[in-house]
């Protein structure tokens, strides 16, 4: 009797013999089948649950990461388009103001998409007192003018002490010679312009006129005073 009372929390089991017998059989075959048991299965997973967390933390840390270039980028890019308008509108009140020394009528610069400016091509819009104008139906000599007025436009955004034009009206009639002229008169006000020409019309308006001519000893530079 005092060896049975260690035994005494045991439920006993209510089975025949035979049953209990299947069902040992069947725990051992499933304890077969599952095979060799790694005892570090829960230092294991441990580790690997140790590292699952650290990436999840490093994933979280770049996905802020990600967002916060992203907004720099978006900054960047408001910042950029207002620049870029804020600079387009600027060389457009320049070119309206040099054309209207130039030609009659209005000229303008225009952008194809003007939501989307960087993808945008930009035109340079002729009107005169009624109707738009083609600039396949100018002159040579006038779109030549235009092409410098668009050059000019943009230097006069952030104006130099001087400039040097190397034979532009080199494609002008007499008409657009003497509008050349009168818009770089009318500009060297307030900057210096040094041209090489060979145009009358346009040397006849200079403050100084240099000229290099071919001697026995060489070239020689001629200055006159012509203001």
């Amino acid at each position: 009797k005092v060896e049975f009372e260690k035994y005494a929390d045991i439920i006993p089991i209510d089975a025949e013999r035979e049953v209990l017998e299947t069902k040992v059989a069947d725990g051992e075959r499933q304890l077969a089948e599952l095979g060799d048991v790694n005892l570090r299965a829960p230092e294991l997973y441990e580790e690997r649950k140790r590292d699952i967390e650290e990436i999840r933390v490093k994933v979280g840390k770049l996905d802020e990461e990600k967002h916060a270039i992203v907004r720099v980028i978006d900054e960047i890019e408001g910042r950029k388009k207002s620049v870029f308008i804020e600079t387009f509108n600027q060389v457009n009140d320049n070119f309206r103001r040099l054309f209207k020394n130039v030609f009659r009528g209005e000229g303008f610069l225009a952008l194809d998409k003007p939501a989307l400016p960087f993808e945008s091509g930009l035109q340079i819009k002729v009107r005169d007192e009624k109707n738009e104008k083609l600039l396949d139906s100018m002159s040579g000599g006038e779109k030549s003018l235009l092409t410098l007025l668009f050059v000019l436009s943009i230097h006069m955004c952030k104006p130099a002490p001087f400039y040097l034009l190397d034979e532009v009206d080199a494609a002008l009639d007499k008409e657009n010679s003497k509008k050349l002229a009168v818009l770089v008169k009318g500009l060297s006000k307030n900057t210096q312009f040094i041209m090489v020409t060979h145009n009358d019309q346009v040397l006849s308006t200079a403050d100084i006129a240099l000229g290099v001519t071919r001697t026995a000893d060489g070239s020689k530079v001629v200055g006159i005073q012509l203001k």
